[in-house]
């Protein structure tokens, strides 16, 4: 807690990031310090100097306005600090109009592309989605990214750190925005994505294993928009529409909107006739897509002469065939859950190479069998090249106890094993669950032990999302494995 004494009648500020986000220069003040509160200024004194100071600004702001008019660059400054002010008061509502303004004012003053502007688009971003206004968050991420394409001022770097924000927001937004958005934050999470490994490369040399976790991000993103394609409904339709431009859905289906896809019959129902063709060259080129980016990631390390990250590029590039196999459809299956193998086929050819060249590179075989003792959870939310760092953390038993995979949170309730930052608010479901997963890395038997809130709703939401969830299975002596018993915290959004 800080305590403001004494004021001044003029207000002098102090730019502390781009020219539009400045505070007021309170320690240059002679008649305004602040202190920290050690003592007993009490909270209706603080309040009232809150509000004495914020009137001061206010009058700063009028006059100016009456003087110069309403998007005088001179407005800057004083309304960067009412925008402090007011969100110190709980005031966002008044303060978006005054970021807005501000906005209105650097776009006239220095050009619809100005770096200036990016502060301020990230803090209504920040603004509409802690209110729960996602259309507004919206507005502003593709507001956001469009000065980052357009912008020629700003170092690879700046502009690395930047779109890596936005990749993120999107990743965000997957859990809390309308499910008929998803499909929009999927396509622009890839396309994001891929300005930022083009950024990497131009930043640290397209040879350069300095790429790697960009490459890997923007290989995710081909793999959830193929799972996305694959096993879901609504989201699935709007990602053929603009990939690959079917939108055709007969009226029969209209306002089915928990219609479960089972067959081919089905599909070629809901998309038209040619659809099911269609879903599955769409899933097998994305993941296509994906395994490529592995592929290229191995090549790196190899020229590279890292033989032990070369390695596990060859584990994550086996989790890309386990994957593609376990979600793609085949003639007379069924789509969406019931899907996939009874094994993990072709994916173990790529597992045993890469333990093999593991063991070459130097790692024990204790080692290895603590790294392939318990199933993980894919795909894998980040590449890591060193090889303890990859090690399951999973927690030994004894034979009659359970295995404990540790906490996750999940930012899609309908796309499998998505990673992420939850928002900060409650509105998320917490579950305890303990499952057995079968040599092919699929969830059997779900038991749901504690969960938060305890309604059918969040128990439905829980246990389908286990349904479709894949892991790489643990792997004994070369071969896959059942295990049992094993227990996961899953944190998700609570789809409202």
């Amino acid at each position: 807690m800080f305590r403001i004494v004494g004021f001044s009648r003029k207000v002098t500020y102090r730019c502390l990031l781009a020219a539009s986000i400045c505070v007021p220069a309170l320690s240059l003040l002679p008649s305004m310090t602040i202190a920290q509160d050690t003592n007993a200024t009490s909270s209706v004194e603080q309040s009232q100097a809150l509000s004495d100071l914020l009137q001061n600004v206010e009058n700063d702001v009028a006059r100016i306005e009456s003087e110069f008019g309403p998007f005088d660059r001179q407005l800057l400054e004083p309304l960067s600090t009412l925008v402090r002010l007011m969100l110190a008061n709980e005031d966002s509502a008044n303060a978006q109009t005054l970021l807005e303004q501000q906005l209105q004012i650097l776009r006239i003053s220095d050009g619809l592309y100005s770096v200036a502007q990016i502060p301020i688009v990230e803090t209504l971003l920040e603004l509409s989605t802690q209110s729960g206004d996602w259309q507004k968050s919206n507005d502003s991420l593709e507001y956001l990214s469009w000065l980052y394409q357009r912008d020629t001022s700003l170092s690879p770097q700046e502009k690395l750190n930047g779109m890596r924000k936005i990749s993120d927001w999107h990743l965000l937004a997957l859990g809390k925005d309308s499910q008929e958005r998803e499909a929009f934050h999927l396509i622009e999470l890839a396309e994001t994505d891929r300005q930022i490994t083009a950024t990497a490369e131009e930043l640290y040399g397209v040879d350069s294993v300095e790429t790697v976790p960009f490459i890997y991000h923007q290989a995710l993103a081909d793999a959830y928009i193929a799972l996305a394609i694959t096993i879901t409904h609504d989201t699935s339709q709007e990602l053929l529409r603009l990939t690959e431009g079917i939108s055709n859905r007969p009226s029969l289906m209209s306002g089915l909107n928990n219609y479960s896809l089972r067959t081919a019959a089905d599909i070629e129902a809901m998309y038209g006739s040619r659809a099911s063709t269609v879903i599955e060259r769409s899933f097998k080129n994305n993941m296509s897509s994906h395994f490529e980016k592995l592929e290229r990631i191995k090549e790196l390390y190899n020229k590279a002469g890292d033989a032990e990250a070369e390695a596990l590029a060859q584990m994550y590039m086996g989790d890309s065939i386990l994957i593609r196999q376990q979600f793609e459809r085949r003639p007379g299956d069924f789509a969406g859950i019931r899907r996939g193998t009874s094994s993990a086929g072709s994916a173990m050819s790529y597992y045993r190479d890469a333990l093999e060249a593991l063991a070459q590179a130097g790692v024990s075989e204790a080692d290895l069998k603590a790294f392939t003792s318990c199933p993980v959870l894919l795909p894998i939310a980040q590449f890591q090249p060193r090889f303890e760092v990859n090690t399951s953390h999973c927690l030994s038993r004894a034979p009659d106890e359970h295995i404990d995979l540790g906490e996750y949170n999940l930012v899609s309730t309908i796309i499998p094993g998505i990673e992420g930052d939850l928002a900060s608010d409650e509105s998320s479901i917490a579950a305890t669950v303990e499952f057995d997963v079968r040599a092919n890395g699929q969830v059997s038997r779900k038991d749901i032990l504690e969960i938060n809130p305890d309604d059918t709703s969040s128990r439905v939401q829980i246990r389908k999302l286990l349904e479709i969830t894949q892991f790489r299975p643990a792997i004994i002596d070369g071969s896959p494995e059942r295990t049992e018993r094993i227990r996961m915290q899953i944190n998700i959004p609570l789809n409202e």
